[in-house]
């Protein structure tokens, strides 16, 4: 049996945590669904990654509100409140930004 979840979308929130010598950072993903509604709109999702140990330092180093990622991870059983949370194994990113530099 496998537990894989795979995430394409936007960051929408970062927070930094620690945990008994543990560094966290919780991402709030947004993952548009691929088909419009009745009134045109498309149907955004919201997911909490939660990202441990060195990937959260380059996360937390790297990513900005607005930018493009892709997760792969594994759902975690979680409290009462959410059903399943993310845990991230892998982050992609997707942004092309060029840096503007100035001469």
């Amino acid at each position: 049996m496998y537990n894989y979840v795979n995430l394409i979308g936007t960051v929408k929130d970062i927070k930094e945590q620690f945990i008994v010598n543990q560094k966290v950072v919780h991402i709030t993903l947004a993952c548009q669904r691929p088909f419009r509604e009745p009134d045109g709109k498309f149907m955004v999702d919201e997911f909490d990654v939660s990202v441990y140990e060195y990937l959260a330092e380059v996360a937390q180093e790297n990513l900005k509100k607005g930018s493009k990622i892709s997760v792969k991870g594994r759902l975690l059983p979680s409290n009462y409140k959410t059903l399943c949370k993310i845990v991230a194994e892998r982050i992609i990113f997707m942004d092309n930004e060029k840096e503007n530099k100035e001469d």
